[in-house]
């Protein structure tokens, strides 16, 4: 992941034209619920209550924007136990008069935390992301967002257990709400 992150700061350093932007906007959106996805076998978790984390973005540019997101989402009946999720994105959106429309892409990794956690692998997770803005006042939006965890690669948001070939479902929708300032 550090690679991935020192790749990608390289080739926009590299590319000054890339910079090119009439406003910067820096979004901060925070996870609203999660819904998982049913496994398999029908069986599916259950979050308990809104995932703790935060997304961070930064769009404008002429290319679109980024985004790097970590939460964590508690699982209900279970004292300890926790997926936690750590994603980069790349996202584009759409500027209208009365409002920005957008979508992107997400990769990352996922990973089971509590008393049971160390015999699971980190999985490798990816996302679907769909997110409107709307402007509130000159320099400020007001974010709504839409993500499918688990999209399209296989296996995608589930972890192995170590021992047999049994997988974890930890994929699922979540909604986000934010804000975004513009400079």
């Amino acid at each position: 992941m550090k690679k991935m992150l020192l790749l990608l700061l390289l080739v926009f350093l590299a590319s000054p034209p890339l910079w090119a932007a009439d406003a910067v906007k820096v979004g901060f959106d925070f996870p609203y619920k999660y819904q998982f996805k049913s496994a398999d076998d029908g069986s599916k978790f259950e979050a308990d209550g809104a995932p703790q984390g935060l997304i961070m973005t930064v769009d404008g540019f002429s290319w679109g924007g980024v985004g790097f997101e970590s939460y964590d989402v508690l699982l209900k009946n279970s004292a300890s136990h926790k997926f936690s999720y750590l994603l980069l994105d790349y996202f584009y959106l759409w500027d209208f008069d009365f409002m920005a429309i957008g979508g992107g892409y997400g990769m990352g990794t996922t990973l089971l935390k509590g008393g049971y956690g160390s015999e699971y692998e980190r999985g490798l997770t990816d996302q679907i992301l769909f997110k409107i803005e709307i402007p509130v006042w000159e320099m400020v939006n007001l974010r709504f967002g839409y993500q499918q965890i688990g999209a399209f690669l296989p296996n995608s948001a589930q972890l192995k257990y170590l021992l047999d070939k049994t997988y974890l479902q930890a994929g699922g929708t979540m909604t986000t709400l934010g804000v975004s300032f513009s400079f």
